[in-house]
C-alpha cells in the first residue's frame, strides 16, 4: 500500500482567518511611448515644367511657401518650343492663400482678386474682380453666396453681364441648377442619386431647348453621358461620352471617349523625388492620333 499523504494547514491570524494570497503578477505588456509622426517633407521652391505638343508650347511654375506656410507665392512663365508657333506665352504673379488670392498680370497691368469668408453659422460668401477689363471700360466681378444645412443648400452665384446660376439641394438626394447667359440662353440641371449609392443621374437641358436633354450617369470611378448631336447634314444622332478613372501602380490612369477620339492619361508621383509625369495618348478609334507628354518636377 502507498503511505499516507500528509496536508498542512494553512495559518490562521488572531480573528480566525487565512491570510491572503499572493498577489500574481500584471500580464499587462507595459505602455509603450507614442512615436512622433514622420513629417512630410516639402522642397522650399518647387518647379513644374509641362509641354503641350499641339500648340508647341513650354509652361513652368515656379512656387514656394511664404508666411509661415499660409499663403504661397507663384510665378508663371511661358515660351515657344521653336520652329513656328508662340515665342512667348502669358506671364503672371501669383500670392494665393486660403480665403484670398491675387493674380497680377505684368503685360497688360491687370490683376484678378479673389477672397471668401465665412458670415455666420453655415452661410459662406466668395467674391472676385478682375481690374483688367476694368481698364477697358468693362466691369467684371463675381459674387457667390451659399447656405447649407442638414437637408437643404442653397447657392446663388452672379457674374456681372454675364451670367448667373443657382443650385437648390435638398437632402443629398435632389439637386436643380440653373445657368444663364447674356445672350439670353441658360442650362437647367436636375441631379438625383440613390440614398445609400454613390451613384447619381443628371438631367440637362438648355433654356430655350433645342431637342431631348442630355442625360449623365455618374459612378465612383467615373461617368457616361448620352446627348443628341447635329451633323453638318443636319442628321441627329445619339453621342456617347464617357470617362473612367482607376489607380495603376502609383498613378492615375484616365481612359476619355469624346467624338469617337479616345485619350489615354497616366499620372504618376513620386513621393521621394517629388516627381509627376503625365503621358496622354489621344487617337481615334481605328488610327493613331497625338502623343503629349507633360513632365513636373
Amino acid at each position: 500500500m502507498a503511505a499516507p499523504v500528509l496536508l498542512t494547514i494553512p495559518t490562521m491570524d488572531e480573528e480566525g482567518a487565512p491570510p491572503p494570497a499572493p498577489a500574481s503578477p500584471s500580464r499587462t505588456p507595459p505602455q509603450q511611448e507614442p512615436k512622433p509622426a514622420v513629417l512630410r517633407w516639402r522642397p522650399p521652391v518647387r518647379v513644374t515644367s509641362e509641354f503641350d505638343s499641339e500648340r508647341r508650347l513650354f509652361s513652368h511654375r515656379l512656387s514656394c511657401r511664404v508666411l509661415d506656410g499660409l499663403a504661397k507665392l507663384r510665378l508663371r512663365i511661358s515660351h515657344g518650343a521653336g520652329g513656328g508657333g508662340i515665342l512667348w506665352g502669358p506671364t503672371d504673379v501669383g500670392l494665393l492663400a486660403r480665403n484670398f488670392s491675387v493674380v497680377v498680370d505684368p503685360a497688360t497691368r491687370g490683376a484678378v482678386l479673389r477672397g471668401a469668408a465665412d458670415l455666420a453659422g453655415s452661410l459662406r460668401l466668395r467674391a472676385s474682380h478682375n481690374t483688367k477689363n476694368c481698364q477697358t471700360g468693362e466691369q467684371s466681378y463675381y459674387i457667390h453666396v451659399g447656405c447649407s444645412a442638414l437637408c437643404l443648400s442653397m447657392s446663388c452665384n452672379y457674374e456681372y453681364d454675364k451670367s448667373i446660376v443657382s443650385c437648390i439641394q435638398l437632402d443629398r438626394c435632389f439637386q436643380f441648377k440653373y445657368h444663364s447667359v447674356k445672350e439670353q440662353q441658360g442650362e437647367v440641371a436636375i441631379t438625383a442619386n440613390l440614398r445609400d449609392s454613390p451613384c447619381k443621374i443628371e438631367l440637362s437641358s438648355l433654356v430655350p431647348p433645342n431637342g431631348p436633354p442630355r442625360a449623365t450617369f455618374f459612378f465612383p470611378n467615373g461617368e457616361v453621358s448620352i446627348k443628341e448631336k447635329i451633323l453638318d447634314e443636319r442628321d441627329r444622332i445619339l453621342s456617347v461620352n464617357g470617362l473612367v478613372k482607376s489607380r495603376v501602380l502609383h498613378g492615375v490612369c484616365t481612359a476619355v471617349y469624346n467624338d469617337n477620339v479616345m485619350s489615354i492619361k497616366y499620372r504618376y508621383k513620386h513621393l521621394i523625388t517629388i516627381q509627376f509625369s503625365v503621358i496622354c495618348i489621344q487617337a481615334p478609334i481605328n488610327a493613331f492620333g497625338q502623343v503629349e507628354l507633360l513632365v513636373q518636377f
